[in-house]
């Protein structure tokens, strides 16, 4: 019931064409669809709110989610894409946390594609920044 509120509130807020709101109630869904399924309602999502957003954190957050969303797919090529698309954002607007943040998944996500030596690099990068950001 409260996984049908979520998903109910983000698809108001896609057609206000409320994009941050959209993605707020899309992250609480996400956690929810990661768990239960179907990981494809969130990757719908996402692409709907992707093509009404354009502020920098929106997009952030969105493709972020979207990476999240597609690995539960079973998408991990895909994940990836959306991960680094979302560490271009952070890079562009110089947010050292986002940065942090996508370097993360993108680690774990070399780490699930059994790139080891990569996820190690991306994961030590995410740990770098993410250290940097905290003090």
């Amino acid at each position: 019931r409260e996984l049908g509120n979520l998903l109910a509130a983000c698809r108001r807020a896609i057609n206000r064409r409320d994009a941050e709101l959209a993605v707020r109630a899309l992250r609480a869904a996400a956690e929810v669809l990661r768990l239960r399924g179907p990981a494809g309602v969130a990757v719908e999502l996402a692409q709907a709110i992707d093509r009404i957003t354009d502020s920098p954190g929106t997009r952030f957050w969105n493709a972020l989610i979207w990476g999240i969303a597609a690995d539960g797919a079973g998408d991990w090529n895909g994940a990836m894409d959306h991960y680094q698309r979302a560490l271009g954002i952070a890079e562009e607007v110089e947010d050292t946390r986002l940065q942090a943040a996508a370097w993360t998944n993108i680690g774990l996500q070399h780490e699930r594609l059994g790139q080891l030596d990569a996820a190690r690099d991306a994961l030590e990068r995410g740990a770098l920044l993410g250290h940097r950001y905290s003090m």
